[in-house]
């Protein structure tokens, strides 16, 4: 069985490096290493690292670079004191070419583990928790439904204890259960949304050396609508949305 790499999609830009010049004024390495941590609420970051130059995009709608990506490394440690190393993106913007870059997010991916062979390295249910909504947060689009342009909310997702099943020292299978909130136009125009519980089947490898988990969705086991609620064109097109 093939378990992808949860691969970053990134959208082409330019590198900015100190044989070049670019807009400048870029936060300085502290400040990027304090908004990362400021940015991280599920755990203590210990350490970050910034890993290459700046790199500058431009929006549809902008006539100049208005997203600033700084990539870097950082290590944290989690409330159940399992410690973890991952990559991320410190993402600025700003309104104006000549306005100050603003920190608006903190795109994470990567997740590997650095509890090594210890006896916390094997994962319970709080654990195998923190790994799947690492994951779903690194690829939200492949978790969900339906397009995260139609969801509107997701609400607390939690492993199923009976359902871990240890297939080998390195390979778990185990479900998950939570519930979305997403668009309802199925019936005759109406429009509105609807709140559907999901339970989907994980499973996941191990690397034997680096400790990290690799997972995938498997299945969605099922899928059952809670309730439904009809709102005008208004109403809904004020609704914030995933994407």
């Amino acid at each position: 069985m093939r378990f992808p790499w949860f691969a970053l999609l990134a959208a082409t830009g330019v590198l900015c490096g100190a044989a070049r010049a670019c807009a400048d004024g870029f936060p300085p390495p502290a400040q990027v290493q304090a908004d990362v941590r400021a940015a991280v609420t599920n755990g203590k970051v210990t350490r970050v690292e910034i890993d290459g130059g700046w790199k500058l995009e431009r929006e549809s709608g902008y006539t100049f670079a208005n997203v600033a990506k700084q990539a870097v490394i950082a290590d944290k440690v989690s409330p159940d004191g399992a410690k973890t190393q991952f990559n991320a993106l410190a993402i600025y913007q700003r309104g104006a070419a000549s306005d100050t870059w603003h920190f608006d997010r903190l795109f994470s991916y990567g997740f590997k583990s650095l509890d090594g062979n210890a006896p916390s390295a094997k994962l319970d249910a709080v654990g195998l928790h923190t790994l799947t909504l690492n994951a779903m947060r690194a690829n939200p689009g492949g978790w969900m439904p339906v397009d995260p342009r139609f969801v509107f909310r997701v609400d607390g997702f939690q492993v199923l204890p009976g359902s871990i099943t240890y297939v080998s020292d390195n390979e778990l299978a185990w479900q998950i259960e939570g519930g979305f909130v997403i668009l309802d136009s199925a019936d005759g125009g109406r429009l509105g949304v609807k709140k559907v519980r999901v339970r989907m089947k994980v499973e996941g490898i191990r690397h034997p050396q680096s400790g990290e988990w690799i997972l995938s969705k498997v299945a969605e086991v099922s899928s059952t609508n809670v309730n439904q609620q009809s709102l005008t064109r208004e109403q809904l097109d004020s609704l914030p949305n995933l994407a």
